[in-house]
């Protein structure tokens, strides 16, 4: 990882994304067959959810940064499949996700003392519109025991304890299997807790 201080902060443009551009690609691409497990009406949307997760969690690991400028038309793009029914969850539940996540992580933000970033925030509510209350429940769970797991590592590799850790590539993947995995994962969690 690298760049991770502010103080090699870098304005988002299409520069960027081009200069990791083959990093994103292949992302996406290791991504795709996951589709395969998705109801058929699910499987372009999916396509699209994943290249924006892909661009997001490669720019933050490299640059310590979730953009407004891919966030907003992600957000944007989220709220358009709901209106057109592409996504299941509705408007309704999906502002209702949305608002939920947002509101957590922002509480988790002001808890951290600021080590949870406000692109983190808006990345999770942003999922919400996508995942729907209990697929951004799902997706929170597996993002955070990601981010435990890494920063676990990072410390037996010799990172020290307040050294930068880049939270989007977790949400990302969090968010993915959420987002193919997100019934099946709920289901067996609340299958265990009642039995």
């Amino acid at each position: 990882m690298e760049n991770l201080r502010m103080d090699s902060y870098q304005p988002f443009s299409w520069q960027l994304v081009k200069r990791h551009g083959l990093s994103c690609v292949l992302l996406w691409g290791m991504g795709l067959p996951m589709l395969f497990f998705q109801q058929e009406a699910a499987k372009w949307p999916g396509v699209l959810l994943l290249f924006f997760l892909s661009l997001l969690a490669v720019l933050d690991m490299h640059y310590g940064l979730l953009y407004d400028k891919l966030l907003l038309p992600w957000a944007a793009l989220g709220i358009v499949l709901e209106v057109l029914a592409c996504l299941p969850w509705g408007l309704a539940e999906a502002a209702e996700a949305a608002a939920l996540a947002g509101a957590f992580f922002g509480l988790l933000r002001f808890l951290s003392g600021g080590g949870l970033g406000w692109g983190d925030v808006k990345f999770i509510a942003v999922s919400g519109l996508w995942l729907g209350v209990e697929g951004v429940l799902v997706a929170i769970a597996l993002a955070v025991s990601m981010g435990g797991i890494l920063g676990i590592a990072l410390l037996f590799g010799g990172s020290k304890p307040g050294d930068a850790l880049p939270f989007g590539p977790c949400l990302s993947l969090g968010v993915y299997g959420a987002y193919v995995f997100g019934d099946s994962l709920w289901q067996f969690y609340w299958g265990h807790l009642l039995t």
